[in-house]
């Protein structure tokens, strides 16, 4: 509730997380992407709203829904299937992904893009779901501690806007 994150490491069993990460290298493979092949990849590579049975069980962990329900209120959400929308697959890259740095995550789908405000329409929580290690130098992905105590009060102001 301080720090606007909660990790839970090992929340999806390890069988689970390697054929999520097969179906991720098979998902590649068909856009031309090798991930055993360095002179094959890019900087991102993007796998959208996979819906496997992997998927589905990973999103479905039981520690996770009762996370959910614990911050969320029991009843006051829905159940995704799978993991979400996105999952993007950083590379070894000087190029820029174009979607690094820092930036609010969108809540709904308006006007052709993704806004934000003061109420965040159909969101509450944005899961990160990571199906290998990282490390410092691995990922722009970073959360900034508090943030989300600092950003609803840069949005109130503008309303529904």
């Amino acid at each position: 509730m301080e720090d606007g994150f909660l990790e839970m490491r090992s929340a999806v069993p390890a069988s689970v997380v390697a054929e999520c990460q097969n179906e991720i290298a098979e998902a590649l493979l068909a856009e031309g992407v090798d991930v055993d092949e360095p002179a094959t990849w890019r900087s991102v590579g993007r796998v959208i709203r996979p819906r496997t049975p992997a998927f589905e069980t990973a999103g479905s962990q039981q520690i996770l829904t009762h996370a959910y329900d614990a911050l969320l209120r029991s009843g006051s959400w829905w159940k995704p299937r799978g993991v979400g929308g996105t999952i993007p697959i950083r590379f070894p890259s000087e190029l820029d992904p174009r979607d690094a740095g820092w930036h609010v995550d969108g809540s709904y789908d308006g006007d052709g893009g993704y806004w934000i405000n003061f109420v965040s329409k159909a969101r509450a929580l944005l899961c990160l779901f990571l199906f290998s290690d990282v490390g410092p130098n691995d990922a722009p992905t970073e959360l900034k501690v508090g943030s989300h105590l600092d950003v609803p009060s840069m949005l109130e102001p503008f309303g529904e806007a």
